[in-house]
């Protein structure tokens, strides 16, 4: 895991890669790439502002990533 970004009071962002996975397409496994990053906030209730200005903020440091999903956990 790296921290992609952080303001040490609200939030912290994390990515970790992982390589060389087997995913299975139909009936053979396809080697794939996965990226997971994480944000992590301070209050317990999301603040969709500052959610949106995270998002944002990961999308410039990693310009391919595609956000397919977003689960919040409290």
């Amino acid at each position: 895991m790296q921290i992609l970004d952080t303001d040490y009071d609200k939030y912290l962002i994390s990515v970790r890669c992982f390589d060389n996975m087997s995913f299975a397409l139909e009936t053979e496994l396809e080697p794939v790439h996965s990226i997971v990053v994480n944000i992590f906030t301070h209050e317990p209730e999301e603040d969709l502002e500052l959610i949106k200005s995270l998002e944002k903020k990961v999308s410039e440091k990693i310009p391919d990533f595609n956000l397919i999903e977003f689960i919040t956990i409290q």
